[in-house]
Formats: structure tokens, sequence, C-alpha cells
């Protein structure tokens, strides 16, 4: 067998991307500015809380309403504020329960949660309220030291909605340091980035020294659990970053990694459904996100968060502990910073989807890929993965064909009688 059939296959073998495997369309490798902490610490930043509304709950219930109190700015040092209700209408532990505490803001982080009792009663009243008041911040201002709670009456909702299905969604960035090396079978020697001339080498059929750089890529030994050890970096591939250990550190970012969740409610039960822009999907990556989204909201989605990875090989590729054995080939060694940091930001935008003020009624609909019909839709609901190229008309015209038979499930924001509003997803 010639060398260059050899490298061929080799190259495939281990650079599935190279050879037709699968992308997201996402990049993240150069051009934009790192999310850094500065060394120096900034001007102090301000508090602010909102404003919370929750419906009385039928009498022996509770429900949970939800204070979001916000940073105008991240900062390098610890800040701390003390919170307490006070009574205005409503009255401290037959309406509500009488809480107190303080926030306490790590380095980095910009949002927290207060929560507060809401008790239930038999009553036909007026809607009540109470305040919370933020006080005594450290390393902070106050900018907004006040927020109203109200109770709106359970006994004033007379007429039940038609639509008992609500959902609401949110995305966000994946803001992951630059440094971080990607996911994915494209590191070197098979993405080619340090291989210095190789490629052209070889394709001339001098292949030698690409093959003996694939080579030292191969892992040689397993670890006492099995999992395959990749090979101590060498000088090409040992660049400065403590994220990267055996995979060259991304260098910036094309496009922003992306992550968006859709809620849906039907009375206490939640579904979430959540697509990240990551090569694959971690069983560590869900349990984090759910207990941080019940320690801030108090919902428990228990199986009901669904998370998916978009198999972008631009991602991350930094983020396995116990799953390693099954992304040696495609991740470096785990850096638990860079997976807590992905736990917050998918966290976030899961509580930002769940939000009372966030859910609307909502219904299933069915549409083709092709569907431009109704106010408020998009063009294009549906289409390729890839794009397809020449676009001559005869080509067009025949990818609208598939298009049509493309099945697409839409969630449909609509009104409280069931009419189209817009779509949610």
């Amino acid at each position: 067998m010639r060398k260059s059939s050899l490298a061929i296959l080799l190259f495939c073998a281990f650079g599935l991307s190279a050879c037709g495997g699968s992308g997201s369309g996402n990049t993240n490798s150069d051009s934009q500015t790192p999310v850094t902490t500065p060394d120096e610490p900034g001007p102090a930043p301000s508090l602010s809380i909102g404003d919370a509304e929750v419906t009385e709950p039928p009498l022996g219930q509770t429900a949970t309403m939800t204070f979001l109190a916000t940073m105008s700015q991240a900062s390098a040092m610890q800040v701390t504020v003390d919170y307490a209700t006070q009574d205005v209408s409503a009255i401290a532990d037959e309406d509500y329960a009488d809480t107190s505490g303080t926030l306490t803001f790590a380095p980095g982080e910009t949002r927290k949660f207060v929560l507060v009792d809401v008790l239930g009663d038999s009553l036909v009243e007026q809607s009540e309220s109470f305040r919370l008041v933020l006080s005594n911040p450290e390393n902070a201002s106050v900018e907004r030291a006040e927020a109203v709670g109200t109770i709106a009456d359970f006994e004033d909702v007379i007429d039940p909605p038609a639509v008992s299905l609500r959902a609401g969604s949110a995305e966000g960035l994946l803001r992951v340091p630059v440094g971080t090396p990607l996911g994915g079978y494209l590191r070197p020697p098979v993405g080619g980035d340090f291989i210095f001339g190789e490629g052209e080498d070889c394709a001339a059929g001098d292949c030698d020294r690409f093959l003996a750089e694939l080579l030292d890529f191969i892992p040689q030994s397993q670890d006492h659990d099995g999992v395959p050890l990749a090979p101590l970096p060498d000088e090409l591939r040992a660049l400065d970053s403590p994220f990267a250990t055996y995979s060259p550190p991304s260098r910036g970012y094309y496009d922003s990694l992306i992550t968006k969740a859709v809620a849906l409610q039907n009375g206490d039960d939640y579904v979430v459904f959540v697509k990240t822009d990551l090569i694959a999907m971690l069983d560590e990556l869900v349990v984090g996100v759910r207990e941080q989204v019940q320690q801030a909201t108090g919902i428990d989605l228990g199986d009901g968060l669904i998370m998916s990875g978009t198999h972008t090989h631009d991602g991350p590729g930094a983020v396995a502990n116990n799953s390693v054995r099954y992304f040696w080939l495609a991740t470096d060694v785990y850096q638990p910073e860079i997976f807590q940091r992905l736990v917050d930001e998918i966290a976030r935008v899961v509580i930002a989807a769940v939000q009372p003020e966030n859910m609307k009624p909502a219904r299933f609909g069915y549409s083709t890929g092709l569907e431009a019909e109704g106010e408020g839709l998009p063009e294009r609901l549906n289409s390729f993965r890839r794009s397809r190229s020449p676009y001559t008309e005869e080509r067009v015209a025949e990818q609208n064909l598939l298009r049509r038979r493309i099945g697409v499930l839409r969630l449909d924001e609509v009104t409280s009688q069931g009419e189209f509003v817009k779509p949610l997803a």
C-alpha cells in the first residue's frame, strides 16, 4: 500500500470531520477579546432588587415568590447585602412568611434570588402586597433598595384560562474563556494547525513527517480505569494556556457559542429543553444545571430537564470528567473551572426561561420547512444542515421540494383563548 493511501486511512479514522463527519456551523477560534477578570478593581457596582408577583394559593398550600437581585457589573471582590420583608397590606406569617437573610455575590457573580413563601387562605379579598428591602451593602452601593411583592388573590380568578399549557424561552452566550482547547477530532496533528507543511508534502507523496506526528498523537497507555491516556505535549503543542494540556488552546472567537432553553409548564409540572453548542452532552452537566436551577427558583425539574449538544467541534473540549472515557479522542484534560462556567451560563438561561413573567399561554403546532404562511412566521422554519452549491434555479427548486417534506414541530405563543400570537420555538 502506498504511503499516501495509509495516511488518508489514518486521517479519516482519527479526523471524522475532515472525511464527512458533522459540525455545527459555529466557529470559535480567532479575533474576539476574551472575557477576563480585571487585575485592578474598578468602580464599585450597584445593587438593585426587582418587583415580583404570584397568585395566592388555595387554603393549606404555599406558593413561592421569586425576587431577582442584580449587580450593575461583576466585581473582583465578594459583595454582600442584607434583605428583609416588611408588611404593606399583606401581613407577615398570615399572608406570607417573614423572610430575612444575607445575599453573597462571589467574584464574577451578578444575579441572586430571594425566595419568599406565600400562604394560602379561604378569604375573598383584594390583592395584597409587601416590601423586600435591601440594606447594609458591602463592597457595593444600592441603586434600588425596595421591591414590591404582589399577592394576587386566588378567588379573583373566576374563569380559568382556556389554555393550561404555558411556555417560555430564553437564550444566551456560553462565555468560554479563550485558551480553552476545542472539542473534536480537528486538534493537531489531524487539524493541520501545527504540522508546518506536512499536508502539502503528503499530497506530493512524502508522508513520513505527517505519519510521525499522527502516531505521536495516538494514546499509548491507559490509566487504572482503562481510560486511554494521550501522550504528553511535545514542542509543537506546548502552548501557554492554563486550560490546554495536550490540545492547542483556542485563540479567540469568530462566532459566539449559544445555549437556548424552551420551558413548558402545566400546573406544577415542568419540562425544559436545552440546546447547547457543545460536542456532546454529559450527565454531570445536566445534574449541575438542575441543582443550580432548583437552588435559585425552588423548581425541581427532576427528569424534566432535557439537554442536548449540537455536536459542534468548535466548542470547549475540557469539560468531561467521569465521562471522559467516552470522549478521550475528542476532549482535553478535564478543567473544573470550565465545567463550572458552563453550568453557570446554562443555568442562567434556564432560570430566565422558567420565570413567571416569561411564561406565556402556548400550544403545539406543526409545519413544514418551507412554510411561510401566517403573520409573524419566519420565511424558513427549517432547512438543510449544510448549504449546497452552486445555487442554480434548478438546484433551489429541488431543495424546496425537499423542504416541503421536512416536518417541524412548532411551539406557538397564544392568547388565553388559544388565538395565535407568534412562534416561540
